[in-house]
């Protein structure tokens, strides 16, 4: 008996080891948590920044952060996520995020950054430009980063005038360059977000062609993306992470004019035009991957097939991971879904 005994009291004590150290595992942080955007960020990746809420809620575990712009874009973006060169990427465009969710089974859609139903990339010419519609772009040189969401929409924009990508010279380019070359008449036309060229068409030196901000059919979620090994080694990290999301999404309905203060201080962008795009009284910021963005992301991956910009097939529930959401969202007492529509 004595030996049954012992043999249960050696199992308990394995399985309270194994318990023990899985809830050490499960408590573990980095030393450094590296977030990456598309430069130069999302709103909620400059409040990051701004409010200090993450550090001081990782301080107590030794984390320091690293906050990596990135001015190549989203396929960039991702690419540096998938080599671990980074550990979460907030801004990602819908496009790259789908297609890296294609190809590669160790990422996943964790949250989403913004659903704004505006903000839309437009086409833009130089003032002087003789061309007045998107059939004139037919056999013109368009700039813009390949790969990005601006090469979807561009596609987008061409097929509205029964054109392809396959009737347009495309640059790959950022704007930083793509801006002076307009100028110069190096480029015919480029395609970025109206806040990013907002100094062209403030000054006089451009103007637009299409105006993105006047199709919100065309506008699509931007995501939040970390890889499968790393939400499972540190959920804890990645729970934190969201939680400050999700408050900063609500401080930003409540706290817009500083909101918006704060990003145009941070990045450059001009106040009035951020005014001009934000004119809902809400910000379109929470987190939350709701059926109508998955339909939109769905919808988003049919045209990239047609348009030849996706290789595979995303497997939206693999690829989805928003478990750790909603486990922030029944914590903090709120139902799974947008707070301000």
């Amino acid at each position: 008996m004595k030996r049954i005994y012992a043999g249960i009291a050696f199992v308990l004590a394995m399985v309270a080891l194994a318990l023990s150290g899985a809830a050490a595992r499960a408590q573990e942080y980095p030393k450094t948590l590296t977030i990456g955007a598309t430069a130069p960020g999302s709103p909620k990746f400059i409040w990051h920044q701004y409010l200090g809420w993450l550090e001081k809620e990782l301080k107590p575990h030794g984390v320091k952060i690293v906050w990596a712009p990135f001015v190549d874009g989203g396929g960039a973006l991702v690419s540096a996520l998938g080599s671990s060169g980074i550990d979460i990427a907030y801004n990602v465009g819908s496009s790259p995020g789908l297609r890296i969710g294609a190809i590669d089974p160790n990422i996943n859609l964790i949250a989403v950054d913004n659903f704004e139903p505006f903000g839309v990339s437009s086409v833009v010419v130089a003032a002087n430009s003789p061309l007045k519609s998107v059939a004139d772009l037919k056999d013109k040189k368009i700039a813009f980063l390949k790969g990005t969401v601006r090469h979807t929409t561009l596609a987008k924009i061409l097929a509205s005038a029964n054109l392809t990508l396959d009737d347009v010279e495309g640059l790959h380019m950022p704007f930083e360059t793509s801006g002076p070359a307009l100028v110069r008449g190096d480029v015919d036309a480029l395609i970025e977000g109206n806040t990013t060229v907002a100094p062209l068409l403030e000054r006089g030196a451009a103007r637009l062609l299409v105006d993105g901000d006047k199709h919100p059919e065309w506008a699509s979620p931007t995501l939040i993306l970390a890889r499968t090994d790393y939400i499972a080694r540190y959920p804890e990290l990645i729970k934190t992470i969201l939680k400050v999301d999700l408050r900063i999404a609500q401080w930003a309905d409540a706290n817009k004019k500083e909101a918006l203060t704060s990003y145009s201080k941070l990045t450059g962008v001009k106040l009035e035009s951020l005014r001009h795009r934000y004119v809902d009284p809400v910000l379109y910021q929470d987190p939350a991957v709701t059926d109508a963005a998955i339909d939109t992301l769905k919808g988003e991956e049919v045209f990239l097939r047609q348009a030849k910009l996706i290789k595979g097939t995303v497997d939206y529930d693999r690829w989805l991971d928003d478990t750790i959401l909603r486990a922030v969202y029944e914590e903090a007492g709120r139902p799974y879904g947008r707070i301000s529509q």
